[in-house]
């Protein structure tokens, strides 16, 4: 009997790709994180940086986003109420299918 032979994996075929995206910044996590986000809640005095609405419903948001090289210092956060963030989010979710599509991925 012949042995049968197989095409290449489609991960053997992606991973090259994958390779030369360029390496994004870790994420904080945890209790650190938590700390984090009270700090700049308080900094930015509980204001959302987009509509200047006043509240505690805020989410810390990165300027820059992590997987587009943006660091993970206090600089490059703010506070966003909840709405603008959505909106924000949304939009950076467009983008990111774009630079995948643009890839080939």
């Amino acid at each position: 009997m012949s042995r049968l032979t197989t095409l290449k994996s489609p991960l053997q075929r992606i991973k090259p790709r994958l390779q030369a995206q360029p390496i994004t910044t870790e994420r904080l996590r945890g209790r650190a994180a938590m700390d984090r986000s009270a700090r700049i809640k308080l900094r930015d005095l509980y204001t959302c940086r987009a509509c200047g609405r006043v509240t505690r419903a805020l989410e810390v948001d990165h300027i820059a986003p992590l997987w587009q090289g943006g660091s993970d210092t206090d600089a490059n956060l703010q506070c966003l109420c909840i709405a603008c963030h959505a909106i924000k989010t949304a939009g950076e979710a467009g983008q990111r299918a774009n630079v995948g599509q643009s890839a080939g991925l």
